[in-house]
């Protein structure tokens, strides 16, 4: 996934988030650190799969546990 992509991503979790994305960077990506409970996490990962027209398995439903997790999944899905 190129520059433009990732950062595309990157604003869109921020805007599902309702949060800044300099908190994204300041913070850390994990979403415990950007104080997102696993319900808003769900929300966010079928926008995410929405938006790309992807759908992530369960498997890595479970796995994701950061704003770059969650890019790194839509990079692959997407490749």
């Amino acid at each position: 996934m190129d520059f433009e992509n990732t950062k595309s991503v990157v604003m869109d979790i921020a805007k599902g988030l309702d949060i800044d994305v300099t908190k994204i960077t300041e913070s850390g990506d994990r979403f415990d650190d950007l104080d997102v409970d696993s319900l808003t996490v769900m929300d966010l990962i079928s926008r995410v799969e929405v938006a790309f027209g992807i759908e992530l398995p369960d498997s890595a439903l479970n796995s994701i546990e950061s704003v770059s997790g969650l890019v790194d999944y839509v990079a692959e899905a997407t490749a």
